[in-house]
């Protein structure tokens, strides 16, 4: 069934500003910390300070999705609790969908497939950093099959991460045996 992004998302806002800390708990989110696969990676050079309200309002929560609406990389993640306590940065869109509607780890994936990477490369505006704005986003078509097969869909897409992260490892292990055989004969 297809939906528009306005029509099941709670809500949809810019991650706050703030200057960053070098050490602390909470993580402060930018589009560096992500790999080309739309995961998070290590976030060790950028936090902020926990005990500012502001900074406790803006934590995300389960349910919160962030899309890069700034630049020219956007991609979409659903935040996890054992990613450890986030905030976005004002790079990224906060949304939080209506979870009778919508997974939010569904949503990710449905949006980083490459055809609404591209929808959402076409609706991006400006010369120098282009931004999606929110009404062009809010107009955004989203296919929504019934929530069982979201979840299905979405456990098909973890087994498949898992697979390709066993493939990089798979890789990396090649690549050492191959050098060490070249060291070998070079001797």
């Amino acid at each position: 069934m297809e939906h528009l992004l306005g029509d099941i998302a709670e809500k949809i806002k810019y991650g706050p500003h703030f200057p960053t800390l070098e050490k602390g708990d909470v993580h402060y989110l930018k589009g560096q910390h992500f790999t080309n696969d739309y995961l998070l990676g290590l976030v060790e050079d950028s936090f902020v300070d926990k005990s500012d309200a502001k900074v406790k309002r803006s934590l995300l929560r389960t349910g919160d999705v962030i899309l890069a609406a700034k630049g020219t990389r956007h991609f979409v993640w659903a935040y996890r609790p054992d990613a450890g306590p986030c905030v976005a940065s004002s790079l990224f869109y906060v949304i939080r969908v209506d979870e009778q509607l919508v997974v939010p780890n569904y949503f990710a994936l449905y949006m980083n497939l490459p055809p609404r990477v591209r929808a959402m490369h076409g609706i991006s505006r400006g010369a120098s950093v282009p931004v999606i704005p929110k009404e062009e986003l809010m107009n955004l078509s989203i296919q929504l099959p019934p929530l069982a097969e979201q979840h299905q869909l979405v456990r098909i897409y973890e087994l498949q991460q898992q697979r390709r992260n066993l493939l990089r490892q798979l890789i990396n292990l090649q690549q050492s045996v191959d050098d060490a055989v070249l060291q070998e004969l070079t001797q």
